[in-house]
């Protein structure tokens, strides 16, 4: 063991009279002291629990396993198992019963009629997730939580889930613990790991400063007991910091084969330079002061004359993502005839002219389906089910035309997947294959993943999500929407990046339109950010919109220095080949706007 694994090694001992689990590290101030209660609440009533004793299984210098039996007000049998070796302390819970779970609550229970929980010995925590609020440190008794949706606490979640881990610790000082959740898949039911979620019992509690600082995984009462019962498993490990507890949780969930990640290769193209209309759509709207909307500028003209302008100035694009609306609606995803006359001969006419074509699409979308195709509330429709099995014919059939080459396909090279954090939360969901939270997700995921593989084998598929259970449904990751409360999006791309790098080391990541979410003057800074962090990604090819409340909006063209620094950051992502200019009418018969 080298100087610093030494220095950092977790402690963990068993105090049988407070009944807790004290962790600490050597070397280091920080301790965390966990309760042995647990709970496994159903959706109308909480677990009360009576202790029946502790059990050493091993106790040797290799560490030590444990297991206390609870008699449980809920379930027939319950216990909590403990290991401690290899500088880890791994917990899980087995129970026998019937029922359906609502939440489990890790580390915090009531025991004999009163709630005990945990003893934080630090004072921040770190959630791996990303959320809109650009808020990665957390005090110790604040709520903050990974959700496969989005969570209004922290106005939304940046990326469609993350890392279901935390850390803790004490900034500016080295040693933090790390708490990260081992699942099998099937495992991953659950719609938000949280921490510091309070129980009713504690919220009971008249000193409202002191947190429990619990771990829960909330299933919204989706979660059904038949008989024998095990949880996910909880890791409690040791870290330099914060970030070097991130790397070690996502190396363990890989290493343990809680993961997998996809076997196909990368083809070259997917890393060249990206162009995306949104911002340009964006923009083009403002212009016209609301006579029509961001989704009908896109159509064949302006598409044309957006890579028109890029290619006059020598700005090299590879691929060119559709966004919204190319399409009659969000559903059946099918071609806009008025935007797109001849939408297959539009692809064929750019892939002619040595660009790739992604086409936006909108996860969970209800649009042209039945009722019976779909997840449910109270029997009304919610969204989408890919667990469905005609749902999932129809999924692979329209995905089959998106990106197929035979007759009445329209050729594309892949999907940019969008939406997926509106997954619906809360009780009363109904899907037919009987999986929520992220393993919905992952079923979407994967059902879309395999349909695009099967109508092309080099097809690229982009989501924004970062939890690796997710790493065998996609191949690119985008920084999402560079919401923040500062005036420009560096920190939280920074932020975002370091944890898809961490969490989905195989996925390239799109480095999205981050020029609209900063008010400062300073595009170098920004171009140069994007291009070391990842696949340089234009959302702007003419006209350059900025807004953020309080601060006057502003709509201007790019600069001549602008392109200069466009042609530099994507000038090496690919050789640029020659291109043939646009023909006076393309073949959906719309003339290019003149030169500007």
């Amino acid at each position: 063991m080298g100087r610093f694994a030494a220095m950092t090694a977790l402690t963990a001992t068993i105090n049988k009279k407070f009944r807790q689990v004290r962790l600490g590290i050597q070397g280091s101030p920080v301790y965390y002291w966990i309760s042995l209660a647990s709970a496994v609440d159903r959706a109308a009533r909480e677990e009360e629990c009576q202790t029946g004793g502790i059990r050493i299984a091993r106790n040797g210098r290799d560490g030590w396993e444990a297991e206390v039996a609870w008699k449980s007000s809920l379930w027939k049998s319950k216990k909590h198992c403990y290991r401690f070796e290899k500088n880890c302390l791994t917990h899980w819970i087995e129970l026998e019963g019937h029922g359906r779970i609502s939440q489990v609550t890790f580390f915090s229970g009531t025991v004999n009629g009163a709630e005990e929980a945990c003893v934080p010995g630090f004072g921040s925590v770190y959630t791996a997730a990303p959320n809109f609020l650009d808020k990665p440190w957390s005090h110790p008794s604040e709520y903050t939580a990974n959700s496969a949706g989005n969570l209004t606490p922290l106005w939304g979640s940046a990326l469609n889930g993350g890392p279901l881990m935390f850390a803790v610790g004490e900034q500016g000082l080295s040693g933090w613990i790390g708490i990260g959740l081992l699942a099998r898949p099937g495992q991953y039911g659950f719609h938000t790991m949280a921490f510091n979620q309070k129980r009713r019992h504690a919220l009971n509690t008249p000193d409202h400063i002191v947190g429990t600082q619990a771990i829960t995984l909330d299933y919204l009462g989706s979660e059904a007991v038949k008989g024998r019962w095990v949880s996910p498993k909880l890791m409690l490990f040791s870290g330099r910091d914060a970030a070097d507890c991130l790397r070690r949780y996502c190396r363990s969930v890989y290493a343990g084969g809680y993961a997998s990640k996809p076997v196909s290769r990368r083809a070259a193209w997917w890393q060249r330079p990206i162009f995306c209309t949104w911002h340009e759509q964006v923009a083009l709207a403002a212009r016209r002061r609301g006579a029509a909307g961001y989704f009908d500028q896109l159509n064949g003209r302006n598409v044309r004359r957006w890579l028109a302008r890029l290619d006059r100035k020598g700005v090299p694009i590879g691929t060119v993502i559709l966004d919204a609306l190319w399409q009659k609606d969000d559903g059946r995803n099918e071609a806009d005839p008025f935007k797109f006359p001849d939408f297959r001969g539009f692809v064929e006419e750019l892939h002619a002219r040595n660009y790739r074509v992604l086409l936006w699409i909108k996860a969970w979308e209800t649009k042209g389906i039945p009722a019976a195709w779909c997840v449910t509330r109270g029997g009304k429709p919610v969204m989408a089910d890919p667990t469905h099995i005609e749902y999932r014919g129809y999924a692979e059939q329209m995905v089959r035309r998106l990106l197929g080459h035979g007759p009445g396909c329209y050729h594309a090279d892949g999907l940019k997947i969008d939406g997926t954090n509106v997954l619906p939360s809360g009780k009363g969901l109904k899907s037919k294959g009987e999986r929520y939270g992220f393993e919905l997700l992952h079923a979407y995921f994967k059902l879309m993943y395999d349909a695009a593989k099967s109508a092309r084998s080099d097809a690229l598929v982009s989501v924004f999500t970062a939890n690796p259970y997710m790493a065998d449904c996609c191949d690119m990751v985008r920084l999402g929407d560079l919401y923040t409360f500062r005036g420009d999006p560096i920190h939280t791309m920074r932020w975002r990046a370091a944890t898809y790098r961490a969490a989905l080391p195989h996925a390239l990541i799109d480095t999205d339109g981050a020029l609209h979410f900063s008010v400062r003057e300073d595009t170098e800074q920004l171009l140069a950010e994007q291009a070391q962090l990842g696949v340089p990604s234009l959302y702007q090819a003419d006209y350059l919109v900025k807004s953020r409340p309080f601060v006057k909006p502003a709509i201007r063209r790019l600069t001549q220095a602008e392109y200069c620094l466009l042609r530099r950051f994507c000038g090496g992502r690919m050789q640029t080949a020659r291109r043939r200019p646009f023909s006076a009418s393309g073949p959906d018969g719309l003339l290019p706007l003149p030169r500007i």
